[in-house]
C-alpha cells in the first residue's frame, strides 16, 4: 500500500492570535507559544514520512491563509514546541482555555479524542508490536516448558494463535493521525511521540504572519539553545 506525501484538511478560521502547543499545557507555560497572525481562512496541511516497521508518522504540520498560499519560505521562531501528552497543535486564541489544569478541560478531551483512535490504532495494527508480542509469547513458553506450568502452556498456545492470526491478517493502513478542532485549530499526533519540536512561519510582503509549522522530524537539540 503506497501511503500519501500530505493530507489537505477543510479550512479553518483564524483571529489575529493562535496558539502553538501540546493541548495539555497551560498559556504561558514556556512550550506553549503565542503567535500575532494575519486573520482569516486558514488551509490545513499535515504531512508525512514513512518509518518502515514504526509505520507512517506526521512529519509536520502547517497552517497557510488561503489569500497567500504563494509567500514563498519557511523562517524558524524561537517558540520551543514541547510535548508531553504525544500531540501538538495550532489552536485559535478563542478556543484555547484561561487559567490552570487545562488537561482537565473539556477542550482538552475533545482534542484527545480526535487523536486517540489514531493512537490505539497505531499500537494494535502495527505489525511490529505483534512480532514483539510474539517474540515475549516463545519468551516465556520457554520458561513455562523448563518449569512444566501444563496450565501456564495452554495459556501462552491460546495467545500465540491469535497473535499468529493477527499477524496473517495485518495490512498496512493509512490513517492520518491529525484532524482541525471546531473550525478553528490543527492538531496531529507528534511524529515519533514526546520531545521538543520547532516551530515555522511564513510571512506575506507586508511582513504578516500567513503560514505556521510545527516540524516533527527537527527537533530542538537543547545544546543550540541560547
Amino acid at each position: 500500500m503506497e501511503f500519501p506525501d500530505y493530507k489537505v484538511f477543510d479550512n479553518i478560521e483564524l483571529s489575529d492570535k493562535v496558539i502553538v502547543s501540546d493541548p495539555c499545557y497551560e498559556r504561558g507555560t514556556w512550550c506553549a507559544g503565542e503567535l500575532n497572525i494575519l486573520p482569516g481562512t486558514y488551509t490545513p496541511i499535515s504531512r508525512y514520512v514513512d518509518q518502515g516497521e514504526w509505520g507512517v508518522r506526521v512529519k509536520s504540520i502547517e497552517v497557510q491563509h488561503v489569500d497567500w498560499v504563494d509567500s514563498i519560505g519557511w523562517e524558524v521562531t524561537k517558540l520551543d514546541v514541547g510535548v508531553d501528552s504525544g500531540q501538538a497543535g495550532i489552536f485559535d486564541n478563542s478556543i484555547y482555555p484561561y487559567g490552570d489544569n487545562v488537561g482537565e478541560t473539556d477542550f482538552y478531551r475533545i482534542v484527545c479524542d480526535l487523536t486517540s483512535d489514531s493512537k490505539i490504532e497505531s499500537h494494535t495494527l502495527s505489525k511490529h508490536f505483534r512480532e514483539q508480542d510474539l517474540f515475549i509469547n516463545e519468551s516465556m513458553t520457554e520458561l513455562a516448558v523448563a518449569a512444566g506450568d501444563e496450565e501456564k502452556l495452554k495459556y501462552l498456545k491460546v495467545q500465540r494463535e491469535h497473535i499468529e492470526k493477527q499477524l496473517q491478517e495485518w495490512e498496512p493502513k493509512f490513517d492520518p493521525h491529525a484532524n482541525t478542532v471546531k473550525g478553528k485549530g490543527f492538531v496531529s499526533l507528534s511524529g515519533d511521540g514526546d520531545g521538543s519540536y520547532r516551530c515555522y512561519v511564513r510571512k506575506n510582503s507586508d511582513g504578516d504572519i500567513v503560514g505556521v509549522k510545527i516540524d516533527y522530524y527537527s527537533d530542538i537539540d537543547p545544546d543550540e539553545e541560547e
